[in-house]
């Protein structure tokens, strides 16, 4: 997968993606914006091998060896990339997550 961004933002959400591969290669391709890629729980990243001028690569994924592996390349310029995993709060049998998502568990 490639994201092209230009003064921009995207945000691509695996949280409740069926990934059959092992691994998911994102090539980014980043000026002046910002991307934010939400991983599903137990999945693994490596972004090293993503070039930073003047910009940031953010991993508060607290990735370990999970599946699937998310490999991610290319070139942030000015812009700001953030890889995480959404964060769940249960009330009762709803449970809402952060990015706003509200569902209920029966």
């Amino acid at each position: 997968m490639r994201v092209y961004n230009r003064m921009g933002s995207t945000e691509l959400d695996f949280t409740d993606a069926v990934i059959s591969h092992a691994e998911v290669r994102i090539e980014v391709d980043l000026a002046g914006g910002a991307v934010d890629l939400l991983l599903p729980d137990g999945a693994s990243v490596d972004a090293d091998d993503v070039n930073v001028v003047a910009g940031s690569v953010t991993n508060k994924s607290q990735s370990g060896s999970g599946f699937p592996r998310f490999v991610i390349t290319g070139s942030v310029t000015a812009g700001a990339l953030t890889l995480r995993k959404p964060k769940y709060v249960r009330i009762g049998n709803m449970v809402v997550r952060r990015p706003w998502k509200v569902s209920w568990e029966s």
